[in-house]
């Protein structure tokens, strides 16, 4: 798992595993840890500790498969693997629907799966000094970038036309000198002068949006699950309690990382209260507030 001190980057790792599940930030750092393989069990630890930002950067990973199942970073907003040695990125990288910000930025990519155009929250994407020669043909689906860093990949001559549905980018930043699509004379001027070029030419109008990027729904996995079978999951809550303490002590009593079924908590109080999960990310606050709706014996 580890290159150069063997012993120093193990222990170095063992306490940013302690950090991240200790630590209430958001953020799962194992940056600078020699990695060549993600530790088994990181992503399903970033599910349960409600880890909005991974990062890997300054390792010597080559692949992602360590760390677990990708659906498990379903609310990563964050992804950092830049300074590794990845060769391409997993196909299923669409798995990550609410990441905003991905940066790959000094590996050894050749290529962009066409399924990256699915994580449609993308806003920044920073693949620079890489070996990329062709970016993806759907690129444009990214309709909620704003910043796209192509610097460094010497061998790239061609934007795809499908970029003219991704008028928000403010920035964009590539080696004009070698682009053949726009001619290197449009690359240079920047975002603007690139979106206009290719709108012109498809013949749809350029007509960027003022407005913020628009924040889609989270998306999770447990969604599409039957609501009969709903679990809470035993996070380092911030628990606002007003008038049902006997919910939220059946619910806390477990393990921290366990979860409790639903159908578990007594039905006297099931059946007569609305309970309301919220989960501020912001903030990292996450509020159950339960109501009264005046249960009765029945």
């Amino acid at each position: 798992m580890f290159r150069k001190n063997k012993h120093f980057n193990k222990a170095k790792l063992e306490h940013k595993l302690y950090l991240a599940r200790e630590n209430p930030e958001p953020v799962f750092d194992l940056s600078e840890c020699y990695l060549r393989d993600v530790p088994s069990g990181v992503y399903s630890l970033c599910k349960v500790f409600l880890k909005e930002s991974l990062r890997l950067e300054d390792n010597c990973l080559s692949s992602l498969s360590g760390g677990g199942q990708l659906k498990d970073l379903h609310r990563l907003k964050i992804l950092n693997i830049s300074n590794n040695t990845f060769n391409s990125l997993p196909d299923d990288i669409f798995l990550l629907k609410n990441l905003r910000e991905l940066y790959v930025h000094n590996n050894h990519l050749k290529k962009l799966p066409e399924t990256l155009c699915k994580v449609v929250n993308l806003r920044i994407l920073d693949v620079s000094n890489n070996v990329l020669k062709f970016l993806p043909e759907n690129l444009g689906e990214l309709v909620n970038l704003v910043y796209l860093n192509l610097i460094g990949n010497e061998r790239l001559k061609y934007f795809p036309r499908s970029l003219c549905r991704a008028q928000r980018i403010k920035n964009l930043e590539a080696d004009s000198r070698n682009f053949i699509y726009p001619p290197s004379s449009v690359v240079e001027n920047g975002a603007e002068s690139v979106l206009r070029y290719i709108c012109s030419d498809v013949g749809v109008p350029f007509s960027p949006s003022e407005e913020t990027a628009t924040e889609l729904s989270p998306q999770s996995p447990e969604t599409e699950e039957n609501n009969d079978n709903f679990q809470f999951p035993l996070l380092p809550w911030v628990v606002h309690f007003a008038f049902c303490p006997t919910i939220i002590q059946s619910l806390v009593s477990q393990q921290e990382g366990s979860v409790q079924p639903f159908e578990e908590i007594p039905s006297l109080i099931a059946i007569s209260l609305r309970i309301t999960f919220i989960s501020q990310s912001a903030d990292r606050r996450t509020l159950v507030k339960c109501e009264n709706m005046g249960a009765r014996k029945t």
